[in-house]
Parts: structure tokens; C-alpha cells; sequence
């Protein structure tokens, strides 16, 4: 499936490109219609996925997710938290047709940013400049797996359908891998109930009882597997947008020097040869992180 991705990715593009020209006609739109255009010509392009968060392109992007989900869920099972072993535990002992809950979910994340082939348009801001950007990709994700289990499905999904009907993926199976799409970044709401917080979003807000009630709130609308589906997907998805070497090792260094760990980034960056448009995203990724385990943590408390 992986290897099928780009190929799938660039023809969800190419139709919706031929869609917006029809909707957007007008020089007006040519800034907007660049990204999308970008992806049309080549689907590994970086600069079309919002190269200030993420290391690699959509499609190897999701390779990355895929290998550090099978690294923390997996093969370093044992040494995660006690809420990542029991959330583990629970979607392995949860079955469809077969299939467990976290196979299904690992299947998912191949998929996961498939909206992204189809990009906004945004309306014109201030300065009067139309734009284009990834807003609300989850729910078109979600919307594109759903048309593999429709009779009609289109021409461009069809060889990702042949994979999962070899595969024995069913309607049943497909239902809950978008569920786990719609669902991937539903813990990126709290970085918004964050900027209302005394301390903004920042390792001492996870502590604090604005982001106990902001769990509250987004665990109130779903079932037990799929709460657990928002806090895994929070965790690897944020590991795999840079390198998790880097990642980790500044995640460990903000825990035992956290007056120096921002001074030591730049050389860690340097090392790896990870550019310096990337530093907030790995700033980022010890508070990510502690957002995903702290929320799991509350789901079996």
C-alpha cells in the first residue's frame, strides 16, 4: 500500500486540480493553485507539506509514521508507558470480521493524510491574498476511504481497492480505518484551549486542570477503542514528522537540562542535518508527546 500511495496521492490531485480550475478560474488564484499544482507534477514534493512541521513529503511522511507505530506499539512495546501497554492491550482484544482493532489501525496510517492530495482554497485574507493549505484534511481523508467500499469507486482509488480486496479489508474493516482517519489529529484541538491558559502550550499546561476538562471534552462523543485511537495517533503521528532520533534525544534532554536543552538544539539539528526551519516543530514534540500519554493515562484512570 505504501508503494501505491504516491500514485494514488498524485491522481486524487490531478482530478481535484481539474475540478478548482473550473470553480477558481482567474489569475487571482494562481498563488493558491501552485500547492495543489505542486502536487499534480510530483507527489514526494516537501514544499507542498508545510515544510515548517514536516521533515519529508505526504507519502513519505506516512512510511515514517508507519515504522515508528510498529517501533512503539510493537517491537519497544514493553517499554512504553503503562497507558500505551494498556491501550495496546485493549485494541488487540476488540475484533472485526476477524481483523483486531489495532491491526486495522495500523492499516489506517498509510491513509491518514490521503486528504491532503486535495487541498483548501482559503478566502482571501487582509492583504487580499487567496491561499491554499491542508485545513480539515481529516475529514477528506476520511471521505476518500469511504469511496473505497462504493461500487462506483473512482478510477484513481481503484488500485488501492484492489490491495485491500487481495488483502480480504471489507466494508466492516474500511468503516472503522476511516473512522481512524476522521479521528488522527482530534488531540491538535487542545493546543487551542491552550492559548486560553495561563502558561499557553507548554509542558506545565499538561499538568494543569484546563487540560484535564479539555480531555474531558474530547473524550465525551466516542467509545473506549476510539478515544484510545485520538491519543496513539497524537503520539506517532507527531514522531514521525521529524527525525525521532532528534526528536527523542531532545525530549530526554529537556527532562534532565531543561535550562540548556533549547541552547543544545541547534548542534542535535546540526548533526542531522535537519534544517532550521524544523526547530519549533522538534521544540514541540516533548509537549506532543506528554499531551498523548497524559491523555491516554486519563482514559484508564
Amino acid at each position: 500500500m505504501l508503494l501505491e500511495l504516491p500514485n494514488t496521492g498524485k491522481a486524487i490531485a490531478i482530478q481535484h486540480c481539474e475540478a478548482l480550475d473550473k470553480s477558481y478560474p482567474g489569475h487571482e488564484y494562481d498563488e493558491a493553485m501552485s500547492l495543489i499544482r505542486r502536487l499534480t507534477n510530483d507527489p514526494y514534493d516537501i514544499l507542498a507539506h508545510e515544510p515548517k512541521w514536516h521533515q519529508w513529503s505526504i507519502p513519505e511522511h506516512s512510511t515514517n509514521v508507519v515504522r515508528v507505530a510498529f517501533h512503539f506499539l510493537v517491537d519497544d512495546l514493553l517499554n512504553q508507558s503503562e497507558a500505551v501497554q494498556k491501550s495496546v492491550k485493549h485494541l488487540q482484544s476488540k475484533m472485526i470480521d476477524g481483523v483486531s482493532l489495532l491491526d486495522l489501525f495500523l492499516i489506517s496510517i498509510p491513509l491518514h493524510d490521503i486528504g491532503k492530495y486535495q487541498p483548501i482554497i482559503k478566502p482571501a485574507d487582509e492583504k487580499k491574498t487567496i491561499r491554499s493549505g491542508h485545513t480539515g484534511h481529516e475529514a477528506r481523508s476520511g471521505d476518500i476511504i469511504r469511496k473505497l467500499s462504493n461500487h462506483d469507486c473512482p478510477e484513481e482509488l481503484h488500485g488501492l481497492r484492489n490491495i485491500f480486496n487481495e488483502s480480504q479489508i471489507n466494508a466492516n474493516h474500511l468503516a472503522f480505518i476511516e473512522q481512524c482517519a476522521r479521528l488522527h489529529y482530534e488531540l491538535g484541538k487542545i493546543r487551542e484551549d491552550a492559548k486560553n491558559s495561563p502558561d499557553g502550550y507548554n509542558i506545565n499546561f499538561v499538568s494543569s486542570e484546563e487540560f484535564e476538562y479539555a480531555c474531558k471534552v474530547i473524550t465525551k462523543e466516542h467509545r473506549l477503542d476510539l478515544n484510545i485511537i485520538k491519543g496513539l495517533y497524537f503520539l506517532v503521528d507527531n514522531a514521525g514528522k521529524v527525525d525521532m532520533d532528534v526528536c527523542t534525544a531532545y525530549q530526554k534532554t529537556t527532562e534532565l537540562d531543561p535550562k540548556n536543552a533549547k541552547n543544545m538544539l541547534p548542534q542535535l539539528m546540526d548533526l542531522r542535518k535537519i534544517p532550521t526551519i524544523l526547530e519549533r516543530a522538534i521544540e514541540q514534540y516533548p509537549v506532543n508527546r506528554a499531551v498523548a500519554l497524559n491523555y491516554l493515562n486519563q482514559l484508564f484512570n
